[in-house]
C-alpha cells in the first residue's frame, strides 16, 4: 500500500518571513553590540577619572603636610603615554592661612581630556 502525502500551504515558513525574521534578529543584535560598546566607553572613562582622583587625593594629602606649600606640576605616565596631569598653586589668605588650587588634567579618550579642579585650605606656621 502506497501513502501519498499531500503537502498543505501552512507548513514551513515562506522565503519572506525567513527574511523579515533574519532583519529583526539582526536589528536586535547590532542594538545589543551598540549598547555593550557604550557601557564599555562609559567604565573605561570611570575607572580614568577614578584614578585621577586618587591621584589628586595623594597630591593634596602630601601638600597639606608640607605646609606652606610652593607652586608646581607633575605628570603621571602608564609606559610612555601621559594620563593625567597636576597643576598646584598656593595663595596666601592671611598671616597663618593658605589657599591651595589643584587642577587634574586626564585623559578620558584618545586626544581628549577632562580638568577637575579642587580648592581646599591649609595652615601655614611659617
Amino acid at each position: 500500500m502506497q501513502v501519498c502525502r499531500v503537502r498543505s500551504e501552512s507548513e514551513g515558513f515562506t522565503l519572506a518571513e525567513v527574511l523579515v525574521a533574519v532583519v529583526l534578529l539582526e536589528a536586535g543584535l547590532l542594538g545589543v553590540l551598540a549598547t555593550t560598546a557604550l557601557v564599555s566607553r562609559v567604565l573605561t572613562v570611570g575607572e580614568r577619572a577614578t584614578q585621577a582622583a586618587l591621584a589628586a587625593e595623594r597630591r593634596l594629602e602630601a601638600l597639606r603636610q608640607d605646609g606652606c606649600a610652593a607652586n608646581g606640576h607633575e605628570v603621571l605616565v602608564v609606559g610612555f603615554t601621559p594620563f593625567d596631569s597636576l597643576d598646584w598653586a598656593s595663595i596666601t589668605l592671611g598671616d597663618q592661612q593658605r589657599e591651595l588650587v589643584l587642577r587634574n588634567h586626564y585623559l578620558v579618550a584618545p586626544r581628549r581630556w577632562r580638568t577637575d579642579t579642587f580648592v581646599t585650605e591649609i595652615p601655614c606656621a611659617g
